[in-house]
């Protein structure tokens, strides 16, 4: 598998893929390595007792987690977006629908979010800084708008309709992204259209300038 270190990655850069030296495999196996690093996080995580709760092993693996995720996560997304092999760009569209519907597997985790609760009610909490308060206090709105403070049946239900909504964002995406659409028009008729864009956009030889269903042109 292609790692950051064999492709050089700069100091100080927490991600640098070049997906030209990758395959379709290396963006599946870096996806399942993802999930499975981030799994025993939050298995940790929910499996500690309510009365040993602090900052140490509840709040700082959440963020930590929140954070090597994030960066792992979106490099792989890319792919799907950027690269030049169908093969690597399908199972970068494959990759992301396992970890988003991961995502919402811990999301709706109540044994972390009753966890987190109790964390809440101690002395510590009341002492954190202004942003790691945020952070918790996010962290609990969240929970109760995905329902964890409902029963298990509701629960459940809100798990799969969360599901289904990101299983269909990400086949829209990928259809944007294989999408071959496109329009011609003359400079005039882009009036407004920032000059940048303008002077980025392919010309065909009557001069009039090529318009995808891509970002940026859809949504510069």
């Amino acid at each position: 598998m292609v790692s950051e270190a064999s492709l050089g990655k700069p100091a100080g850069v927490q991600s640098d893929y070049d997906f030209r030296k990758m395959s379709g495999e290396d963006v599946s196996k870096a996806a399942d390595q993802l999930i499975e690093d981030c799994r025993k996080v939050y298995d940790g995580v929910g499996n500690i007792k309510p009365d040993d709760v602090t900052f140490s092993n509840i709040l700082k693996p959440l963020l930590d987690v929140d954070r090597d995720s994030y960066t792992r996560g979106v490099a792989l997304q890319l792919a799907g977006m950027v690269a030049l092999d169908k093969e690597v760009r399908d199972a970068s569209c494959e990759a992301e629908k396992k970890m988003d519907e991961f995502s919402v597997e811990m999301a709706m985790r109540k044994d972390i979010f009753d966890n987190l609760v109790a964390f809440s009610k101690t002395g510590e909490a009341g002492g954190l800084d202004p942003e790691h308060k945020r952070y918790l206090d996010r962290l609990l709105t969240e929970g109760k708008r995905n329902g964890l403070d409902l029963p298990e049946d509701k629960r459940k239900e809100i798990t799969e309709i969360k599901k289904k909504i990101s299983e269909l964002g990400v086949n829209f995406n990928k259809n944007l992204n294989e999408d071959t659409t496109h329009l011609w028009f003359g400079r005039e008729e882009l009036d407004g259209v920032p000059e940048d864009l303008l002077d980025s956009l392919e010309k065909n030889d009557e001069g009039k300038l090529k318009v995808t269903m891509k970002y940026p042109h859809f949504f510069p």
